[in-house]
């Protein structure tokens, strides 16, 4: 007897409607034990719709759901996808998977989190059923790892993504938060692996946390406080699911890897970089440095107009000149 997996993935990889006894023809299996599998997956929560002699679809209800997201998806990049109801967080999930060697990348997504985090150990608030809280992990890179480059770039295909999915325009806070009017609606954290065998650099993983479906009203006041805000009212126009928001971007950073060594991504990242001429404090450690920020160079730095360049820190004041 065929899986329930294995009726679902045919289903999410089926244009249209598919019959039953095709299910069955294809899985090598009886029609009751496609009738069963499928009332299994309904139990799940997926959203099968069927109709007379046209027998089943798998509708996007919203629920993550790795064929799905692979439905969406354009990118022809080997990458398996991993999706858990909850996870304590996607970042140390990647890690933990890393140690098992892989061969090709994989995305590992939650619905909720219950540990997760962002720069400087902060917790990153995951409700279920609305977030998107996606880690790839890179068990190998074909390009020299250039982590300014990384996380800039990748901020830009996240920006790019919501631009062309959701029709808003997201600026960029250096180094990794995006936002929206004015808001964080995101934040990209990006770490490397340590291999202890060879005691260089194992693999490389980029987690990002998304406020995508969350209502504002959600926030617990000490996040609402920091300028948290949602993606929600643009989501919900544009009328993009979670499943398929995720298939897009992940088409994004793959396509992304094969080139950000190059910087070009760059002169977009400016663009949306909302910190250039105005006066900051940026913050390394117990070191405050307060300037004005001249650009953002080919390599992801921050410049002052003092000459002084930062490759890592945080933005902790912003005041316009």
């Amino acid at each position: 007897m065929k899986s329930d997996r294995q009726i679902l993935e045919l289903l999410a990889t089926t244009a249209g409607f598919i019959s039953g006894q095709a299910i069955a023809d294809q899985l090598g299996c009886s029609r009751t034990a496609v009738w069963k599998g499928i009332n299994a997956l309904r139990d799940e929560g997926y959203t099968i719709e069927s109709g007379g002699k046209r027998g089943y679809h798998l509708a996007d209800n919203g629920k993550l759901a790795a064929p799905l997201i692979q439905r969406a998806m354009r990118s022809t990049t080997p990458l398996e996808i991993k999706v858990a109801a909850t996870l304590p967080s996607t970042n140390a999930k990647a890690k933990e998977l890393s140690t098992q060697h892989p061969t090709t990348p994989i995305a590992i997504i939650a619905d909720t989190q219950t540990a997760g985090y962002g720069r400087q150990g902060r917790t990153f608030f995951s409700p279920a059923g609305t977030g998107i809280y996606v880690t790839l992990l890179l068990p190998h890179l074909t390009n020299p790892l250039n982590p300014g480059l990384l996380t800039t770039s990748t901020a830009v295909v996240l920006s790019q993504t919501i631009s062309r999915l959701l029709h808003v325009e997201p600026t960029i806070k250096w180094v990794n938060d995006v936002n929206v009017n004015g808001q964080k609606i995101a934040g990209i954290l990006t770490e490397g692996i340590a291999d202890l065998e060879t005691h260089g650099l194992g693999a490389v993983i980029i987690g990002t946390g998304i406020n995508y479906l969350t209502p504002a009203a959600a926030f617990p006041p000490e996040v609402a406080a920091r300028g948290v805000g949602t993606l929600e009212p643009a989501a919900k126009k544009a009328g993009i699911s979670r499943n398929a928001f995720v298939g897009a971007y992940l088409d994004g950073l793959l396509e992304m890897l094969k080139s950000y060594t190059t910087g070009q991504y760059m002169d977009e990242y400016r663009k949306r970089c909302d910190l250039i001429g105005k006066a900051v404090t940026i913050q390394q450690g117990a070191t405050k440095t307060t300037g004005t920020v001249q650009t953002i160079n080919d390599t992801g730095q921050l410049v002052l107009t003092t000459g002084q360049t930062f490759s890592a820190g945080e933005v902790t004041k912003v005041r316009a000149q």
